[in-house]
Order: C-alpha cells, then structure tokens, then sequence
C-alpha cells in the first residue's frame, strides 16, 4: 500500500514529526530493524505528572506486508520514580511497582501480526497519558506502529 491509500489512524502531520523526532532505528545484523519509539507523556491524576517511556518495535518487511517480530514496551530507570505514580503500579507496595514495570517488557499480544493488521483492527483506546490499562496502551501502539510502518513505507519508496 502506498502512503496515500492507507487508512492510517492519525494525520500525516503527526507521523512526519513523530518519525523525525520520536523515532529513532538502531541497527540490526539482519533484515530486521529495530526502532524505538519515545513517548512523553504524562499521568492522568497526581497533577499530570510527566514520564517518558521507550517503545520498542522489531519489524521487517515479508511478502509485501510488514511483519511485527518483537515489540514491548521499556520505562527508563531515570523515569520510573514518576511512572511508578500510575494507578497500576501503586498501592502494593515495590513487588507491585515492580510486577508493573516487568509486565510491560513482556512481548506485546500483537507480536507474530502485521502491522496493518492491528492499525486496521478496531481497538478499544483511551487517550490519557499514561499505561494503566490495555486501552490505554492501545493508544500508544496505534500512534507507534502508525510512525514505524509510515518511515517503512517511506523508505520502500526510494
């Protein structure tokens, strides 16, 4: 599909800066990239606490369509004092906190999938800030692989 036809999610505005300021790839040894998508974003009580978090995105282009391989979700040391404030992390003490941060390494549910798959597939999406619920980060994988499969098509086109 060229950019023009497909359907995405958000406005082409949002995917140019998104790939030219989020977005960065880090080199693989394979036909595989890796891109890593940061997010800033921030709490939906405590005062909107602002976070950052790194979502990572292992893809490759297969057959004409654009294969997920890998992709979870990484909340950096330095900002994990803020994002341990999210309603999902708090109230268990540190195992929970701790249970939260570990949850969001696992492999997302979309893993395996290709991307167009999930951009087209009808989600449930919350747009606050934060990572509290799977609608929540529904939301952010949309904006994410919307940004990846956009830089993708990009440079199949040249």
């Amino acid at each position: 599909m060229n950019q023009e036809a497909f359907p995405y999610p958000v406005a082409e505005r949002a995917l140019k800066k998104w790939s030219e300021n989020n977005l960065t790839e880090q080199k693989e040894q394979t036909s595989q990239r890796h891109f890593v998508f940061l997010y800033q974003g921030s709490l939906c009580h405590s005062g909107g606490i602002p976070y950052s978090a790194l979502f990572h995105v292992v893809a490759e282009e297969a057959e004409g369509a654009y294969l997920i391989h890998k992709a979870w979700i990484e909340v950096p040391d330095d900002q994990r004092a803020a994002a341990s404030e999210m309603c999902s992390a708090k109230g268990g003490g540190p195992e929970k906190t701790e249970a939260f941060f570990r949850k969001l390494l696992d492999p997302a549910d979309f893993c395996g999938q290709e991307i167009d798959r999930f951009l087209l597939e009808k989600r449930s999406l919350n747009f606050a800030g934060c990572l509290c619920s799977s609608a929540h980060i529904n939301q952010k994988w949309q904006m994410v692989l919307s940004a990846v499969r956009y830089v993708l098509e990009k440079d199949r086109s040249m």
